[in-house]
């Protein structure tokens, strides 16, 4: 069983990554263990294998020509990331994680994401920063293509043309060349197929082990990746393999594991961020799930527009193929042969992801069998000429000649931010214009401070930590009480109240009674005997469904902050308090938003005997007295734990909250530290 050398490289980064997460899991991650794990492995490999030998591959004019784009693509990788995952979690993360020795134990969106990438580019950036992080992943593309070519050779076709047809493809490029994680997923993805092929045709059960391997890596690099063991499992009962299921299956399990172990011991979701309507959790709300999802499969354009987009403009859905890829139909050519129908097979599943992201980026995955496909269909000497064609139109001077002023693709050859002759920071206030909000979290807040960042700084570049309102729930209750403060809207809270008597009450429930689009939220319950108003106690039990994680907050004494479903309304939902003994209880009024003022509720009281039964109906709610709610919502930030709010002044989103805060500052009881331009630093004294 002779490994090609690329799949020896992935081979051996999906055991570095498993061995890089376990010493973030023991909190002995840093620069010290890093060498030592490497000086450890190299004198294993020296002792069973002797020093590495490498051999020239022979000239071939089709290779050389593509050099330029080796150059430029090296250029890009060693520059400062500029690009937005990569400044923002890929990296970001990575630095805090270093900066601690180990993982923070914070729950969000993107901590609980599979980092077995991240891994790998912790383990280069403690030596080398941001720019070894994005060589790593510029290693995954220079591997590729010759994995592409060694795949080719097993499916009796042209290599190196399917090599060139996705190394020069603008979207592999950019990505290739930043803290990204796709090319990764394409390069593991095409390892396990070619682990596959290699399996058919020698029946050896090792190939199948190497396949799971590389399919478990696939999970660990992207979550997108989790569809493919499943796939290869399906595929192997329906040829009624049952007995290589486990020799794939292990392999997989054990790189996936972790991360589904992790996110179910700290997030009690193992599939975290996502489906946490089936895992209901305190740490994401479904809402913003589920609009986040909304927005990602989403195509910003009508479907007979898709391939223009994806192939030659790159506005619409980030990123470009390549004019080329326009021929992929042709490839359907290659379901003559039996090569063709497993390559097709291939593209099938690896596009999948893409229905559920419209970004041209999460097309990587099948770009290499979509390459497969048009070699084994296209006469080979017009191959030639296509390859030639596409070599020339993906570089970047060329691209402007044809796709859209703001597509997403690699632009100049920024040799000396490279070679840092231009220093990085130069270079970053230069071309990054969201650097200006870490230079200023740099000068104003000091290292593993929490900011409420409303204006998405680039976390890699700071050491204060920022946090998004749609990646960390508690920016996201904060964030959301700020937001009803500095409505304009003097309607925009209501009261509705009921009155009965009714001998003392055990419990108190608040049901809805109607679905609906609509999310149901509470602001504020006050209870009432006569004329007292009572006052939550420490033993009143709080019940609700869903949500019982924030039910505190509809007692709180906070106007602006809320207990709410964070999903649509159903029939089912109920907020319940329960008292410790009887409680005389005669009246309820509830402060809710305007948009549940037509709220199908209901109220329902437990008597001492355990049994429930209806009392009065809301009627109608009314406006409620307009106040000042700047301070409230200032507490509820300084309770969520951020002492710092970053945003910007305009009429978009949350600059209206930053409008608010430089007009109000006193009122919302802030300290301004900073601007520039439209952005603000606020204290929350």
């Amino acid at each position: 069983m002779a490994l090609p050398h690329p799949l020896r490289f992935l081979a051996g980064g999906a055991w570095l990554s498993l061995a890089v997460y376990m010493l973030f899991l023991l909190g002995a991650a840093r620069m010290a263990t890093f060498a030592g794990l490497s000086a450890a492995v190299m004198a294993v490999s020296w002792r069973v294998a002797g020093w590495p030998r490498f051999a020239w591959p022979n000239p071939d004019w089709r290779w050389l020509a593509a050099a330029p784009y080796g150059v430029l693509y090296l250029v890009h990788a060693l520059a400062p990331e500029i690009q937005p995952d990569g400044y923002t979690y890929h990296l970001g993360l990575v630095e805090e994680w270093l900066r601690e020795g180990g993982f923070t134990g914070r729950v969000g969106f993107y901590e609980t994401l599979p980092q077995g990438l991240e891994m790998l580019f912790a383990f280069a950036y403690a030596f080398g920063q941001g720019s070894a992080a994005k060589l790593v992943h510029l290693a995954f593309l220079a591997a590729t293509v010759p994995l592409l070519a060694a795949t080719a050779r097993r499916l009796e076709t042209s290599g190196w043309a399917a090599a060139i047809l996705f190394a020069a493809s603008p979207v592999a490029g950019i990505t290739g060349t930043s803290a990204y994680n796709d090319v990764a997923l394409a390069s593991a993805g095409l390892a396990c197929f070619h682990a596959l092929l290699a399996w058919r045709q020698e029946e050896d059960r090792r190939w199948l082990a190497l396949a799971g391997l590389f399919a478990g890596f696939c999970y660990a690099i992207k979550l997108t990746g989790i569809i493919l063991a499943p796939a290869v499992c399906l595929w192997l009962t329906l040829r009624r393999r049952w007995a290589m299921l486990p020799a794939f299956a292990a392999p997989a399990v054990l790189m996936a594991a972790p991360y589904l172990i992790r996110n179910a011991a700290a997030a009690q979701n193992p599939v975290a961020p996502l489906f946490n309507r089936y895992f209901p959790n305190p740490h994401f709300h479904v809402s913003v799930e589920e609009e986040l999802t909304r927005q990602l499969r989403t195509h910003r354009v009508a479907w007979r527009e898709v391939p223009w987009e994806a192939a030659v403009f790159g506005q619409a859905l980030p990123g470009l193929t390549g004019p080329v890829f326009l021929l992929a139909p042709v490839g359907l050519l290659a379901l003559r042969r039996r090569a063709g129908r497993a390559v097709w097979l291939a593209a099938a599943i690896a596009i999948v992801p893409w229905l559920l992201n419209s970004g041209t980026r999460f097309l990587l995955p099948a770009l290499p069998f979509l390459a497969l496909a048009m070699t084994l269909a296209i006469p080979r000497r017009l191959l030639t000429a296509v390859v030639v064609v596409h070599a020339v139109l993906g570089w970047p001077q060329v691209m402007e000649l044809y796709t859209k002023p703001h597509s997403w693709r690699l632009r100049g050859f920024p040799w000396q931010a490279a070679l840092r002759v231009e220093p990085q920071e130069d270079y970053l206030r230069r071309v990054l214009p969201e650097y200006e909000a870490a230079r200023i979290l740099n000068h104003r807040v000091g290292p593993g401070e929490r900011v409420l960042d409303l204006v998405g700084a680039p976390l890699a570049y700071t050491r204060a930590v920022p946090l998004s309102p749609w990646q960390h729930v508690s920016a996201g209750r904060a964030a959301d009480a700020m937001e009803i403060a500095s409505h304009p809207d003097s309607r925009l809270l209501y009261v509705a109240h009921a009155s009965w008597t009714s001998p003392p009450l055990r419990g108190l429930r608040i049901a809805q009674t109607a679905g609906g689009a609509e999310n149901w939220s509470i602001q504020e319950i006050h209870l009432f005997n006569g004329d007292e108003k009572l006052f939550p106690r420490r033993d009143w039990k709080l019940w609700a469904r869903p949500n019982i994680w924030e039910s505190h907050l509809a007692l709180d004494r906070n106007p602006v902050t809320r207990w709410s479903a964070w999903q649509a309304r159903d029939p089912g939902m109920y907020f319940e308090v329960e008292f410790p003994g009887p409680q005389p209880l005669t009246r309820i009024e509830l402060l809710c938003l305007r948009t549940e003022a037509e709220a199908h509720i209901r109220l329902v009281g437990r008597g001492n005997d355990g049994s429930w039964r209806a009392l009065p109906a809301i009627p109608l709610r009314k406006a409620a007295v307009q106040l000042n709610y700047r301070a409230w919502a200032a507490r509820a930030v300084r309770r969520e734990g951020f002492g710092y709010i970053l945003t910007r002044d305009d009429n978009e989103g949350y600059g209206l909250v930053g409008r608010d805060l430089v007009h109000n500052p006193r009122d919302w009881g802030v300290e301004a530290l900073e601007n520039s331009g439209k952005l603000h630093l606020f204290r929350v004294q």
